[in-house]
């Protein structure tokens, strides 16, 4: 079954309740109103870009509704908060009743895995914790200011790394509740303290992207060559022939020994 958005003028409409009556309002009768500019402006948007979405019922003066033409809804969603964001519209997920509201928002941009979404409202903050997170980048970010953010890694066993930090302070937690990531994020958003007060932050050091992996990675992998050559290695093939290929094997490893002595990034 594809999904369906109903976009809104967030104006008068303060629940998902409210939207969700709309929405049925929508998907009856039609009327022979024209839709507000900014509802007519994003459906022309919706034809122009690649955004999985298509028009599904003509709009009128109470809103439009939208479909799905992909199977990714999240991935709909985020182009739809996008486009809906600066021109007071509210947006509702007809199937999760979840109700996307700009004004009840917090004006910080977020960004989990390679998705950036334009505001963050505790809506949001559920479907994000309730999403399977992007593998190569399992996070979720919300940025104040350049050096100013706070992030929730989502690690195997459903343990969360929440990480905040504060110009060159970095500061760390772990837990496996994610009513508390949920919590806490959102108090951070929207400038409540009790993220800090009630939280027994550790502080961490600031991660080096410079660092490259310890030499150990690359002398354990010399090591399992070098097993594995032992085991592969036919009775037939010749003592003096075992003994090159093995020193070829305690050349490179020597050779990795020195590069790690030499690697300019461990110099002060």
């Amino acid at each position: 079954m594809s999904s369906l958005f109903a976009v809104l003028p967030a104006a008068g409409i303060e629940s998902a309740a409210q939207a969700y009556e709309r929405y049925q309002s929508l998907a009856g009768a039609p009327e022979p109103t024209p839709p507000a500019q900014p509802v007519g402006v994003v459906c022309t948007l919706i034809h122009r870009s690649g955004t999985g979405l298509r028009v599904y019922r003509r709009p009128d003066a109470r809103g439009a509704l939208l479909e799905a033409t992909v199977d990714d809804r999240f991935d709909c969603l985020r182009a739809l908060l996008a486009l809906t964001a600066d021109r007071d519209l509210a947006v509702l997920d007809v199937a999760t009743r979840r109700f996307y509201n700009p004004r009840g928002a917090a004006r910080v941009p977020v960004t989990t895995g390679d998705f950036r979404l334009p505001y963050l409202t505790e809506s949001i903050l559920d479907e994000i914790l309730e999403t399977p997170p992007d593998p190569r980048d399992p996070a979720l970010k919300v940025i104040r200011a350049p050096m100013c953010h706070i992030r929730a890694r989502r690690l195997p066993e459903e343990i969360f790394e929440m990480e905040h930090r504060d110009l060159d302070a970095f500061f760390q937690l772990y837990t496996d509740d994610s009513t508390l990531v949920r919590k806490t994020i959102w108090a951070w958003a929207t400038g409540d303290p009790w993220w800090q007060q009630a939280i027994a932050w550790q502080p961490t050091e600031a991660p080096d992207p410079r660092r490259r992996p310890p030499p150990e990675d690359d002398i354990d992998a010399v090591l399992a060559e070098l097993r594995q050559m032992a085991e592969e290695t036919p009775f037939e093939l010749g003592a003096l022939d075992l003994i090159s290929a093995l020193g070829d094997v305690d050349n490179q490893a020597q050779a990795i020994l020195d590069r790690a002595d030499t690697d300019p990034t461990d110099r002060p």
